[in-house]
């Protein structure tokens, strides 16, 4: 066989693996996952990601909200069925990332601390908190003079849908007044009726 004529049979292979996949390279269902739990992470832009967290600047902290998650329609187990493994069709065909129908209801936080003369201990700080990145299609931030600013999370979840995803993750967009001894509590709610309770480990800010 010539190299012409086998080149056009791979390219021809490949096709036939793209359709049999069920994805038929872009038609058909994407793969979808169902959020089964959620975990929390601190990250820190300067020093340790490691508790005790001391004196750590608000700019610099950054919640992350992460899903735990269970595939629930996987193109790839549709691809088993296929007679043909030439590739691993299902993802050489997938366009699109793997994503839930799941919506977020509702994020409440609080935290252990009053957070300033007028936000005592257990008070809502959504006002407090920004969405600097979500991995859905729920817009989370506009654009002002070129520059990104980030919806505070009372006017991310007043959005009509807001689609779940792998992860949120937000920040304080001031520092408390009062900065020692905050344990953050995050309640966050699906539309499925599934509530997932958080905390942080205890942090103090730096004066």
């Amino acid at each position: 066989m010539t190299i012409k004529k086998s080149v056009t049979f791979i390219i021809f292979l490949f096709i036939v693996a793209c359709n049999d996949s069920g994805n038929s390279c872009g038609k058909g269902e994407p793969t979808k996952f169902d959020i089964t739990d959620v975990k929390i992470e601190l990250l820190v832009s300067s020093g340790t990601n490691k508790a005790p967290y001391n004196e750590v600047k608000h700019s610099d902290l950054t919640i992350s909200i992460n899903s735990v998650t269970q595939i629930i329609a996987s193109i790839k187990e549709k691809s088993k069925k296929s007679n043909f493994s030439f590739i691993n069709s299902a993802y050489a065909c997938s366009l699109a990332p793997p994503s839930t129908n799941e919506k977020i209801v509702d994020i409440k936080i609080s935290s252990s601390s009053p957070f300033n003369d007028e936000l005592a201990a257990a008070d809502s700080l959504k006002s407090k908190f920004e969405v600097v990145y979500a991995d859905s299609e729920t817009q989370y931030f506009e654009y002002s003079n070129n520059t990104e600013v980030y919806f505070n999370l009372n006017r991310y979840l007043e959005q009509e849908n807001v689609y779940a995803g792998n992860k949120i993750r937000i920040k304080l967009n001031e520092s408390p007044k009062f900065v020692d001894n905050h344990i953050f509590f995050i309640e966050l709610t699906l539309d499925t009726g599934e509530v997932f309770l958080l905390e942080t480990p205890e942090i103090n800010f730096l004066r």
